[in-house]
């Protein structure tokens, strides 16, 4: 009978599968993995280019914009003799909402006189989350607050916007026109006249509407 002979024979562990999950926004994605301690390292490929080789868990792709797709390789290096294991997965930016703008009821023209006060803007925002910010732009508007102020606008026309600004910004825009309140100036060639006479006036306004009410005259 021979002798009984032992050869000891190593058995290595494979390495775990490259489980990757992905976090989208809409300019980034961030790339995870778990570390698997039996690994040398993990060289990762984006979009089939080779980006990086280190024993890391994850891996951001920025300077994306909404709706890019982007897809990550990632090879886990074997130091022994199971080989590598690789895994792949296509992640996609994340799309902006379609944001609809609704602007409150507001006058388009505005008469400019020392009592003309202040108007309060308002703008509704469906399609997100609620959780943006409003900010108001233009001659007269208060930047935060929507406060249109004629007196500090002034005469013309005034655009007026809206931005807003969640995952991602759009922005709304309407004009408000500001007038001068007409000044009725008239010159007549006879202040006394007799009740069977007639008499001519002439508009010296900037005006050229001019109504009579009740014997009263107006300008427009």
């Amino acid at each position: 009978m021979s002798e009984l002979t032992e050869i000891p024979v190593l058995v290595q562990d494979t390495l775990d599968p490259v489980k990757i999950k992905c976090d989208p926004t809409t300019n980034n994605i961030n790339f995870t993995w778990d570390l698997d301690p039996l690994a040398l390292g993990y060289v990762i490929y984006i979009d089939g280019i080779k980006v990086d080789s280190a024993y890391v868990n994850n891996y951001l792709q920025g300077g994306l914009t909404p709706g890019d797709e982007v897809s990550i390789k990632v090879e886990a290096i074997d130091g022994g003799v199971c080989g590598n294991r690789i895994s792949t997965k296509t992640c996609t930016a994340v799309d902006c909402p379609d944001y609809q703008i609704t602007i409150g009821q507001h006058p388009d023209t505005i008469c400019l006189n020392s009592s003309t006060g202040t108007i309060q803007l308002e703008a509704n925002v469906t399609q997100g989350d609620g959780t943006g910010t409003y900010t108001w732009s233009g001659a007269g508007v208060n930047s935060s607050t929507g406060v249109f102020d004629p007196q500090v606008a002034g005469v013309g026309d005034h655009l007026i916007t809206m931005d807003y600004e969640e995952i991602c910004d759009t922005s709304a825009s309407f004009y408000i026109t500001v007038i001068q309140e007409p000044l009725a100036q008239f010159a007549v060639e006879d202040d006394h006249i007799c009740v069977t006479d007639s008499i001519v006036i002439n508009n010296q306004s900037e005006v050229q509407v001019v109504q009579w009410k009740h014997g009263i005259m107006r300008v427009e």
